[in-house]
């Protein structure tokens, strides 16, 4: 009977340790379940905080893409500017060239103007005695014309 009691005590000692080790196993099965439960509603929110993540980021590829166009269209106008300024740069030389060659033929033409004038006045000085001396003439060969016209 000794030996039946305590194996009854053993086997009411196992039930004990069995209905606890039970009672443990079911309260972290539940907080594992918990926590499966956690990690599933965490999952689908970074879920779709990844999906608006990558919805921002396909809005800033197309806004970065926009901008690369822009920043392409500056560059290219920007060049073309260069190059029109260039041009206009060679041109204004070009004019300035023009400007001083046509400065210098003025100043040429100038002083070829007053030699001819100098030329001129000193012609003048010795050529009117002259047409005052053939004024009397002018005189004879109109007569002489006349002469001989009526003979």
């Amino acid at each position: 009977m000794f030996a039946a009691r305590t194996n009854m005590t053993n086997r009411k000692a196992r039930v004990d340790s069995l209905t606890k080790f039970e009672a443990d196993y079911k309260e972290k099965y539940e907080e594992a379940k918990s926590h499966r439960v956690r990690v599933e509603v965490l999952q689908v929110e970074l879920s779709q905080q990844l999906i608006g993540k990558d919805k921002d980021l396909a809005g800033k590829d197309v806004e970065i893409a926009e901008l690369q166009h822009l920043l392409h269209e500056a560059q290219e106008n920007l060049e073309a500017e260069k190059q029109k300024n260039d041009s206009l740069e060679i041109d204004l030389a070009a004019e300035r060239v023009k400007a001083e060659t046509e400065e210098e033929a003025c100043k040429v033409s100038q002083a070829a103007l007053n030699v001819a004038q100098d030329n001129y006045s000193e012609v003048q000085a010795i050529a009117e005695p002259l047409i005052t001396d053939l004024g009397g003439f002018n005189i004879m060969v109109l007569y002489c014309k006349f002469y001989l016209e009526c003979h």
